[in-house]
């Protein structure tokens, strides 16, 4: 008879859980905010590789400096647009894409903090870019 008793409460413990389940309603209300329109159109400077590139270099030098002052996202910004506008002109190359690496690296110096590690940038754009104007003229 003991078994019998175990299988009862089980089954009395089954038809109490089974019948405290019922039905649920949920309501929900969505809310949809109205939509905003951004214009955000960037205007990539006009130049060619020989006026753009050097000036890429030249701020990247001040790109410590600037994340040190806390306004290292409006120079990477400056270095950025300069880049965009001349990684244009260019073909898919070692330059290019050595050049973006360490424009990343800049974006991530910027990001992070880490002065240092946009001076290493530096150097690297200058040796970059010096090179190829020396072996494009």
């Amino acid at each position: 008879m003991r078994p019998l008793r175990g299988s009862v409460v089980f089954a009395a413990c089954a038809v109490m859980i089974v019948s405290a389940c019922g039905t649920t309603t949920v309501l929900t209300t969505t809310t949809v905010a109205p939509p905003t329109s951004v214009d955000a159109t960037t205007t990539l400077p006009a130049g060619t590789l020989e006026e753009l590139l050097p000036r890429v270099r030249d701020i990247a030098f001040s790109l410590s400096t600037a994340i040190i002052d806390g306004n290292g996202s409006e120079r990477f910004d400056e270095i950025d647009t300069l880049w965009r506008a001349a990684a244009a002109q260019l073909e898919r190359t070692t330059f290019r894409e050595s050049t973006q690496y360490q424009i990343d690296l800049m974006r991530t110096a910027v990001e992070r903090k880490r002065p240092a590690d946009a001076d290493k940038a530096s150097l690297q754009v200058k040796a970059l870019i010096e090179n190829f104007l020396a072996s494009d003229s």
